[in-house]
């Protein structure tokens, strides 16, 4: 029963978008300050805006979870700087 449950959430996951180009803003300040941001940083951001997990996204950044964290935490405190 446990390898069953673990197959379908695998399988879930698996459909999830990981396609940052799809994601659209329906804020203008956000996409204009997140364009400001590194690369790296918008897709974490955007992976995160389309509901991704800090797991989901460290896992496909090859990082630990924590590394996500503290990375958004400093995009937010850039973004918030920018969108003043």
């Amino acid at each position: 029963k446990e390898k069953k449950m673990s197959k379908e959430i695998s399988e879930t996951k698996m459909n999830l978008n990981y396609d940052v180009s799809t994601y659209e803003f329906l804020d203008l300040d956000l996409k204009l300050a997140t364009e400001c941001l590194p690369l790296k940083d918008q897709e974490v951001l955007i992976l995160y805006l389309m509901g991704h997990t800090h797991e989901d996204i460290a896992r496909l950044q090859d990082v630990s979870r924590s590394t996500i964290s503290k990375r958004m935490k400093k995009i937010v405190y850039n973004l918030s700087k920018l969108m003043k």
